[in-house]
Order: C-alpha cells, then structure tokens, then sequence
C-alpha cells in the first residue's frame, strides 16, 4: 500500500503473519493536474485532508527493486485514479492499483508492550540461523526465552532433535517472557533493519513481536511487526 497524506508518505505490506510500515516525514504531495478538468484530476481535489491510498502490486515492486541502482537516487511517482505510473533512470513502468481496501493493519500494533530487548543485529541472526538448522520443517517454529538474566533461542524436532542457544551481550527491561514464530519471518524482517542493532518489543506468548530499528532518521520511522506462532 502507498498512502500520501499532507505532510507524510507511508508504504504499508502485510501477507496476515507480518507487517512492514515506513513512514516518509515532512513530505509533500505535488500534483500534476492535467489542464483540462477530467476525472483524473479529482483523485487530488481532497487529498490534503483525507490523505491519498493505493494498493500496488508486489509484482511491480519486485521488478523497481530487480532495475534498483546504487547510483540512481530519484524515484518519480505518477499517481492517477487506476494506474501508478514509476519513472527511474531509463525505465518507466506503468501498473494498475489494486481496487480494494486495505487492511486496517495498525489495529494489531501495540505500543506499549512490557518487555524490550536490544541487540546486535547480526548476533541475533546468526543465532537464529544457527538454530534454525534442526527446527521443524512444517512450521520452521523456533522460541526466544528471556528475562535480564537469560536470552536462549531454542527450537524441538522430534525427527531431528533439539537445539539452544544462549546470547550474553544484550539489554533487557521486563519480566519473563517467551515466544515462538516463524524463523524466517523474522530473518526477512532483520533483513530489513537498518541500524546496527535491533529493538524488539514483546508481551505474552500471544502477543506480537514489534521490532524498530534503534535510531531512525528525522525524515523516515520503520516498524515491523511479527505474530507468533501458538504454543
């Protein structure tokens, strides 16, 4: 999803197990209104109050990511009532938008969950891959145990066996907690993570996993979500 209010962009995907939102600050909508009144120019008659939503493909965000330059900075949007139009370097790409809503994703964040951990980010992920060896092929479920004393990532096969885990240097605020999930899931969010370290926030064993990069700019908030998997 690609939403554009007064003063902000946000770029929202979600497949119901995980959430990626960034959100653009102290930016603008500059609409490019055809001459003649058509209908393409309405979609911007209101935005300023209500904010501009599309949905756009994953296919046409996999192909901008497939022709991403290092050396190419600007990435012009052309946004119309069925259509988004992409200009980069010496490609233009036209999509269609998807018409539906989208989902009211936001309802699932929790921002005030008890328990935090900061870590090296590729501390943790090779922790996790480490683990991830033996996890179960069917749900690929591995669990984090934790309080200010212990930090162990586990995991139980009954055709592989068992395998832990456990991780000294990092911070923690809370009580006991543990919680399991997808291991790729959270690889793929710790992927995405730009900061050194990572910030998790968690609560119960059914509550999600909120994770922010440690610093973020004054111009862009990244935050992810994961849902656990049922114990």
């Amino acid at each position: 999803m690609l939403e554009d209010h007064a003063d902000m962009h946000l770029m929202a995907a979600t497949d119901g197990r995980k959430v990626a939102e960034i959100k653009i600050l102290n930016a603008s909508i500059l609409p490019n209104l055809p001459q003649n009144e058509s209908d393409e120019a309405s979609i911007f008659a209101d935005s300023s109050e209500a904010g501009l939503e599309k949905i756009i493909p994953v296919k046409t965000l996999v192909f901008l990511q497939k022709i991403f330059d290092n050396s190419v900075k600007e990435l012009k949007v052309l946004i119309e009532r069925s259509k988004v139009i992409f200009s980069y370097g010496k490609y233009i790409v036209f999509s269609q938008v998807i018409e539906h809503k989208y989902p009211e994703y936001q309802k699932a964040f929790i921002g005030d969950l008890p328990n935090q951990f900061t870590i090296d980010k590729e501390t943790l992920r090779n922790a996790i891959r480490r683990v991830a060896l033996v996890a179960p092929d069917d749900n690929l479920r591995i669990r984090f145990e934790m309080d200010s004393e212990l930090f162990e990532v586990n995991t139980s096969n009954r055709d592989t066996g068992d395998a832990k885990e456990n991780l000294d240097d990092y911070s923690y605020s809370g009580s006991h907690t543990g919680v399991s999930f997808n291991y790729k899931y959270m690889l793929s969010i710790l992927d995405a993570i730009d900061s050194e370290k990572v910030i998790i926030k968690l609560g119960s064993s059914k509550d999600p996993m909120m994770v922010y990069n440690t610093t973020d700019s004054e111009t862009e908030k990244t935050t992810f979500l994961l849902m656990p998997l049922r114990s």
